[in-house]
């Protein structure tokens, strides 16, 4: 039991290396996911407009819109950052 201990922490230490790089993430974000998300977004809003449906057509571009919010938030650690201290300005004034 000791030893099955000592080599999940072993694990552990190998998987908490610095080494390890990350910036490559909100490139690929931009260009590989955001393109397909406004593109389905598009033609989906488009198909309930013709319908007339407006109000799947309101809930599909407030979801569209937050799901580009977290894209972008993910991408750029300083915008999240930014957002976050604005959030708090507004309940904490002076922050």
């Amino acid at each position: 039991m000791l030893h099955e201990s000592f080599e999940a922490a072993s694990q552990l230490t190998f998987l908490a290396q610095e080494g390890i790089e990350t910036s490559g993430v909100g490139d690929f974000l931009r260009e590989q996911v955001v393109p397909p998300i406004l593109g389905v977004g598009a033609i989906v809003l488009l198909a309930k407009a013709i319908r007339s449906s407006w109000s799947a057509v309101i809930t599909i571009a407030s979801l569209s819109l937050i799901a580009l919010g977290w894209f972008g938030l993910s991408a750029n650690p300083d915008a999240a950052m930014n957002v976050g201290t604005g959030l708090i300005r507004l309940i904490v004034p002076g922050v």
